[in-house]
This record gives structure tokens, sequence and C-alpha cells, in this order.
């Protein structure tokens, strides 16, 4: 994408370096990381593969800060936190081989994390009680029916939180998923969070889902406030697989964190700084104290790149690192885009919550616009909507929009 650096001169940011796009963001609260989150999402969406296939972006939100664009994007929000907002069917494909192996130890986690002992013959038993759930109609194959199936006792009882009986069937527990398939998914996971068990459980689904979906379309998967992941040690090395292996399936992993210290701790520090090519620093008023000065040397930045992250203008300055060069720069945000991307307050959120009500899915970028004082860019939208037009000449148009609305 184009941004401006000194002298309002263009600086085309680019977040791969050669094939690899995965990235680092880090910095303290308040100094722009979710607006940069939310930009690199929307510009993303204009890679393709193929003339058919657009790009896909999937995104684990802290906050509900990316929800405005997700939604205006014409993508899906699942908040996790609400009642029926996502159901996922763990086992619904483990007539598949491989699906059933992955199945037999996710079920085993969720059984140690209840403290039960997973001996030979739980292992046993669940493999058996997982054979004959495949032979059941795929809706049938719930986390329900497969407990029903468990002759042991204690496994079955670790497994009861996960079904509708129990806090977490929810999400856990339905006969056919409802993650949708469109180019941007996002998912809010503050509350889930708060919740490890639970967390484990459905993220450990989540991941293996959107697996399936690496099919070689660029992809951006972005990790918001990523030291909550790597806490936990299963998806500390989920993650540090991903990094070493979904390059060569055309997907960019973007670490976002206020927390340098988590970063620096994580168990897997050395392969996210060795496998995040790019790095982009928020401004930091702190980044000459002994601590922060330490964790930014250990990244390579020099006494003269630390000055300039320290001096930088929070939610304005970005400084981009990489092998291929490094740079200070802005993004230079008209009213239109910041409409979208700046928009996380409780009092958005309510506006968002009205406008989705009472408008279709597909129209609520345009609504948002309107209702956020922006009307030059809703009424673009609409026209190149009514005329179908041409990508190009779509282009055009919302870009003459947008100089209308920043005049």
């Amino acid at each position: 994408m184009l941004t401006a650096t000194d002298g309002a001169t263009p600086f085309r940011l680019n977040l791969h370096v050669g094939d690899v796009g995965h990235t680092m963001i880090v910095g303290p609260t308040g100094a722009g990381k979710s607006v940069l989150l939310a930009t690199l999402a929307a510009q993303f969406l204009r890679y393709a593969h193929g003339e058919a296939e657009r790009a896909q972006v999937y995104l684990f939100d802290k906050g509900r800060s990316c929800r405005a664009t997700v939604l205006g994007l014409n993508g899906d929000f699942f908040d996790l936190g609400e009642e029926d907002a996502l159901g996922l069917q763990p086992l619904g494909a483990v007539d598949n081989d491989e699906e059933r192996a992955w199945a037999l130890d996710w079920l085993a986690d969720c059984i140690a994390a209840a403290n039960v002992p997973v001996t030979p013959d739980v292992k046993a038993e669940l493999w058996r009680a997982l054979g004959v759930l495949a032979s059941r109609e795929p809706r049938d194959r719930t986390i329900t029916l497969f407990a029903a199936l468990v002759q042991d006792a204690n496994a079955r009882g670790a497994l009861m939180p996960f079904t509708h009986a129990g806090p977490h069937g929810r999400l856990l527990d339905a006969d056919q998923s409802t993650l949708g398939y469109g180019a941007v998914q996002a998912f809010e996971m503050d509350d889930l969070l708060r919740r490890p068990i639970a967390a484990r459980a459905v993220l450990a689904v989540l991941f293996r889902a959107l697996e399936r979906r690496f099919d070689g379309r660029p992809t951006l998967l972005l990790l918001d406030e990523a030291w909550l992941f790597l806490r936990d040690s299963a998806f500390a090395a989920q993650i540090q697989d991903w990094l070493k292996t979904l390059r060569k399936k055309n997907v960019a992993v973007v670490f976002a964190s206020q927390e340098l210290a988590d970063v620096e701790a994580s168990p897997i520090a050395s392969t996210i700084i060795e496998a995040c090519a790019t790095r982009i620093f928020l401004p930091n008023d702190r980044a000459r104290e002994p601590r922060s000065r330490g964790f930014y040397e250990a990244l390579g930045l020099n006494a003269r790149q630390i000055d300039l992250i320290a001096n930088a203008v929070p939610k304005r300055d970005y400084y981009l690192a990489s092998r291929e060069g490094a740079r200070l720069f802005e993004l230079g945000l008209g009213p239109a885009t910041l409409a979208f991307v700046a928009a996380s307050r409780p009092e958005d959120q309510t506006l968002m919550d009205r406008i989705a009500s009472e408008t279709p899915h597909a129209a609520f970028a345009a609504a948002w616009l309107e209702a956020r004082g922006v009307p030059a860019a809703a009424e673009a939208l609409r026209r190149f909507e009514r005329a179908s037009l041409p990508a190009p000449e779509q282009a055009l148009e919302i870009d003459y929009a947008l100089m209308e609305a920043s005049k």
C-alpha cells in the first residue's frame, strides 16, 4: 500500500521480504496498532490468486477494534463471547482417517485439561468411539453423542463441559459448523481468553478449520495481542509450526502486541524474531529506558533507530525495519478510511449494532459512511454498485469519492 514519509514522499509499504510476509508489530497501547491492523486487512484484499479467487483475511481480534472494517468489507465478525455467535463441529469429518487422528489428539487434550489421566486404555476407548461416530450421519457427529458412546466414566465426565449440557457446548457441540467461507473472517477473543479451558479447545478447532483453507490463495492471518496466544504451550507450538510452513501456502502471519516483555519471554521468541522478516514498531516514548532499549537492541535496532521510535508521534507514525531497509512512515488516512479503521469506542460499537440491525449486510459500508458523516464516499459506493462497473472504474469512482470526502 502507498503511504507517506518525510516530506510527503510516497513510500510503498510491503510486508513481504522475498516470499516471506510474516510480520511483527510491537508497541504500547494507544499508539495506533488497531488502525494499522485494520488498514492492512482492507488493503490485502486487492490481491488475487488467478482471475477468480480473491485474497482472504483471518483476524483474531481483541476489543472489537476491527469490527467496523470487517463489516464494511462484507465480512463475518464472530464475537465468541456472544450466544450463538459461532457453532463448531470438531468431529464432523471423523470419517476421514487424518481428521479422526487429529480428533483423537484434540479429545485427549480436552480430557487432560480436566486433570483426568489419558492412559493407553482411555485412548483406545476414544478411538473406538470415534470409529462408531464415523459410521453415523454427519449431522449426528456431535460431542454430545460422542460422550454418550464413550464407556469410560471419567473421560465422559471430562467432556461434559463441551456438550450442550455444559458451559462451552454453544461453541463446540453444533451439528454443523456455522463458520463462513467469505474472504474476510474475524473472531473477537476478549471474552473467550478469560476462560483458558474453553479457549484452548475452541482455538484448536478454529486453527484446524483455517488450515484447511490455506490453499495457495494470498492469505493474511492477523493475531492481535498475540502474547495471549503465546502463553499457552499448545498454541505457541502451533504458531511456531505455522511460521515454518505457511510461507509455502502463500500465508503471511502478522503478530501484534503491546507487551514487549511478553514477546521477549515467549518460549518461541527466537522463532518469531527469526521468521518475521518485517518488523513494525509503534511510537514509544519509553524506548530509551534500559529494559525497552534492550528489547529493541535484541531486534537489531541501533541507537538512532531507537531515538526515532521514542520521538515518533503516537497514532500517526510507524517505523518499519526489514532486511531491505528501514523507514519512518505514516498512513495518511482520510476521513472515509478512518471512519472504519478508527472505530473502536463503545459508542462506535453501539452505532454498529444499530446499523447492522437495520441494514442488509451488503449495504453496511455505505450506511456506516453516511452515519459517520462521509456522505460523498457513501454515495460513490452506491453508484458503482448500481452501475456494476468493471473493477478499474470502480477503483476510480471510490478514489474520487475519497478525495472529495477528504477536502
